[in-house]
């Protein structure tokens, strides 16, 4: 049966998520490439030479040769990068502007567009009562929490008496704070997903 439900993909994404995360090796500064090496280079001269680079591009075939993706969470954790990133295309004068909707996921507008929206109240996601996590860790990739720092906004939360339920193979950061962790193994993961979106 877990087969049909990809578990061996969906552990195998999840553990090549976390690896990269936690790599050793990750880039986390500027890095200039010369000769199939990468070599430290100061932001400020990094930056200087990407405008060089995007004015000659520029010049020869015009503002639409430069285009730009937004990911969901780079531009909604981040205060300053939507703004940022919307002045420079601005400036450059190019409409080529993609995010997650116009790549691969146009079906939340199509479903919405056919079935309208909730009709209930918002809710206060950011206070809630019960949290239920499925294979996502926030604590690291800082993504299924409000923005801002997850440690601090889940410790309030817990500390306020919320409930806190992990689905997920791994003891991850988020598992070891959970309420109550359920831990499928790989041969009852698609039964446990199943079973969890029949409810």
């Amino acid at each position: 049966m877990s087969e049909l439900f990809g578990v061996g993909h969906y552990i195998d994404g999840l553990n090549a998520a976390f690896t990269c995360i936690e790599c050793e090796n990750r880039i986390r500064f500027a890095v200039q490439i010369a000769n199939d090496a990468g070599f430290p280079i100061n932001l400020g001269d990094a930056i200087g030479e990407i405008v060089a680079e995007l004015t000659v591009l520029i010049d020869r075939y015009g503002p639409r040769s430069v285009a730009a993706y937004s990911g969901t969470m780079a531009c909604a954790t981040f205060p300053t990068a939507n703004p940022l990133y919307t002045a420079l295309l601005d400036a450059i004068g190019t409409p080529m502007r993609f995010d997650p909707n116009t790549l691969d996921k146009g079906g939340k507008q199509v479903a919405q567009s056919f079935l309208g929206t909730w009709g209930a109240p918002a809710q206060g996601f950011d206070e809630p009562m019960g949290i239920l996590l499925i294979g996502i860790n926030p604590l690291v990739t800082y993504t299924g929490f409000p923005a801002g720092s997850p440690h601090t906004w889940l410790a309030e939360r817990l500390d306020a008496g919320c409930a806190l339920v992990v689905i997920d193979p791994r003891r991850s950061e988020v598992a070891r704070k959970a309420t109550v962790h359920l831990q499928p193994d790989s041969a009852t993961l698609g039964t446990t997903h199943s079973y969890t979106v029949r409810r």
